[in-house]
C-alpha cells in the first residue's frame, strides 16, 4: 500500500480538531467545542468521501 501524503494531512488535521474540542472543554468554551467538533466531522466526512472516490477511480 502507498502512502498517500493528502490522506495523511486530512488524518491529523481531523485529529487535531478533536484534540482542540477537548481543549476548549477544558475552557468551558462551548462556541468552540461545536466549531471544532463539526469541523472535525466535516473534515472526516470529506476525507472519507475523497477516499471512496479516489479509490472507485483506481480499480476502474
Amino acid at each position: 500500500m502507498k502512502f498517500e501524503i493528502k490522506m495523511a494531512l486530512l488524518a491529523v488535521l481531523v485529529v487535531s480538531l478533536f484534540l482542540a474540542t477537548a481543549v476548549a472543554i477544558s475552557f468551558q468554551n462551548f462556541w468552540l467545542v461545536f466549531a471544532f467538533f463539526f469541523g472535525g466531522m466535516a473534515v472526516m466526512v470529506f476525507g472519507l468521501r475523497y477516499k471512496k472516490k479516489h479509490y472507485a477511480s483506481i480499480r476502474k
